[in-house]
């Protein structure tokens, strides 16, 4: 169901803040278009709405309500920022519309966040993930400045940077809440997808849906690249990094396979005798750098 058609032509009464309808559809914050959504919860259209605001108020990062247990009160959600930089969530049910309504306002109106104490701890969020390990590998896959220059604006504060490019990460599967560490490397997939410095290959993609993207990174290296390499009734993605081995391999390059996730790699040429060198640096921070023609579990 398409919020815009329920309530198309209402102000926001909110300025900055955004409500996202099972964090796809999204709305300025108005007390009608909460009310709706809210409507549609009980209803079973949405599963949850999402209020976030342009910037954290206080260290409140967002709300979320979603239908409680207990029939028809609602559950809410809050994300706190906590000193160390990681965050902790808070939730609370048996709330009704009208308490839902109150105490979003309060905060996106007022800069009045609830007292806590009562509330169940969800989840905690630690500040855990390497900095100086993403630059490392930032610095080692490219040396183009907008790439450099947005890393280190993700890395120095990942959740600023989530809260500001957040629709940068829709159609990647991250999660509503994601951990700073997936922030830094889902921006690092985005930037380097977005561009043009690697090829993703997901589970059932035919030729069609990479081979322009490859042609132009093997074009840039000057190594060679035939579409007959690509035939769909070939044995899949396998197969075909394979057969890039041992074509480009006499020029001193391999495909390389960085795995940020273990469904999608991420394919580009790299030097043969640099391999172990971006190996090292990939599982320096968790993750996984192969030779492309082997994309197995590890």
């Amino acid at each position: 169901m398409a919020i815009g058609k329920i309530l198309q032509h209402r102000q926001p009464e909110f300025p900055g803040w955004k409500l996202l309808a099972d964090g796809e559809q999204t709305v300025d914050y108005t007390t009608g278009h909460l009310d709706s959504i809210l409507k549609n919860i009980m209803a079973g259209s949405f599963i949850f709405v999402l209020a976030r605001p342009e910037a954290p108020v206080q260290n409140c990062h967002f709300l979320q309500v979603c239908a409680d247990e207990t029939l028809p009160y609602f559950y809410v959600e809050i994300s706190l920022a906590q000193p160390d930089g990681g965050w902790v969530l808070y939730g609370k049910g048996r709330f009704t519309a009208a308490e839902v309504q109150a105490l979003l306002a309060d905060v996106a109106g007022k800069g009045f966040l609830p007292e806590v104490n009562l509330w169940e701890k969800v989840a905690v969020y630690p500040q855990i993930y390497d900095r100086e390990g993403y630059r490392r590998l930032v610095r080692m896959l490219t040396e183009d400045e907008t790439v450099r220059s947005h890393m280190e604006q993700c890395i120095e504060d990942p959740r600023k940077w989530f809260d500001r490019s957040e629709y940068e990460y829709d159609g990647r599967g991250t999660a509503i809440i994601p951990d700073l560490d997936t922030i830094c490397r889902e921006t690092l997939a985005g930037e380097l997808l977005g561009q043009g410095l690697a090829v993703e290959i997901r589970p059932g993609d035919g030729p069609e849906e990479f081979l322009p993207a490859l042609a132009a990174l093997a074009r840039e290296k000057g190594l060679p690249l035939n579409p007959e390499w690509f035939r769909p009734d070939q044995e899949g993605a396998a197969h075909w990094l394979a057969v890039l081995e041992e074509q480009w391999q006499p020029a001193g390059y391999l495909p390389a396979a960085l795995y940020l996730d273990e469904e999608s790699p991420l394919i580009f040429p790299w030097p043969a005798d640099r391999m172990t060198e971006l190996e090292e640096a990939a599982a320096a921070i968790g993750h996984r750098v192969t030779p492309a023609r082997a994309p197995q579990q590890p």
